[in-house]
């Protein structure tokens, strides 16, 4: 019965960066279900053949219990047996309950252990940080209403244009984080975008030189750039 259950444990033996995004998925997904339980959430990682040791997962293991659990105001209607039964029909990812903003509430929580472990503070933050989705992102699908695809390159430059204004200050340096380009860092169902890829971001990132020409545009995709170290630009 759900009154004895007293807290919402998840172990994860196999906690590797690979597919690291699905993974945040998940781990938000079982942190939703502890909360409207009404149950303190904790999470924990084994440390499988090292693979732990350092990475994102391993880093945003929450060991202790929250002293507060994130609020989610707007989804006072919102039941247990409702979430339930939206993840048995495995249509979590499809749902507009939950939201974006408790999603970054509650993954944040975990990423700011990321920013602030050593391999997250071994670089000098950018002003500006682009997450540029490619290889996999130019698969055709079949699928009617696909989130797949690219932002036009304007649409950077406006959002940027936009964050300075409001700063009131010149961005001076934007980062681009993407895949590698070499081959060996790529999956193989990938290799056949690489060029593609390739030249998209060093298209973007001329586009962007000239659109803020006091900044310095760097491609961040090298082979020895971690997930940490791309995760924690993208937080810092």
């Amino acid at each position: 019965r759900a009154e004895d259950v007293k807290r919402v444990h998840v172990h994860n033996s196999l906690c590797g960066d690979d597919s690291l995004g699905n993974y945040i998925i998940h781990l938000y997904s079982w942190h939703l279900l502890a909360h409207l339980a009404s149950k303190p959430f904790t999470f924990t990682c084994a440390d499988t053949a090292g693979n732990n040791n350092g990475g994102v997962m391993a880093l945003t293991q929450i060991k202790e219990k929250l002293a507060d659990l994130t609020p989610l105001e707007d989804m006072e209607h919102y039941t247990v047996q409702e979430y339930c039964a939206i993840q048995s029909k495995g249509q979590f990812w499809k749902s507009k309950v939950g939201g974006f903003e408790h999603a970054h509430a509650i993954i944040s929580k975990g990423m700011e252990t990321v920013a602030q472990s050593k391999a997250g503070q071994s670089f000098q933050a950018d002003d500006a940080v682009i997450h540029l989705r490619l290889h996999d992102a130019l698969k055709p699908t079949p699928k009617v209403g696909s989130q797949r695809g690219l932002f036009q390159h304007s649409t950077y430059a406006k959002l940027l244009k936009q964050a300075q204004e409001e700063q009131k200050q010149p961005i001076k340096s934007i980062s681009l984080v993407t895949a590698p380009f070499e081959e060996e860092g790529v999956r193989v169902k990938d290799l056949e975008f690489l060029e593609r890829s390739k030249m998209i971001a060093l298209d973007l990132q001329d586009y962007l030189k000239r659109q803020f020409p006091l900044a310095t545009v760097t491609i961040h995709n090298s082979m020895e750039e971690t997930p940490v170290t791309a995760y924690a630009r993208l937080i810092r």
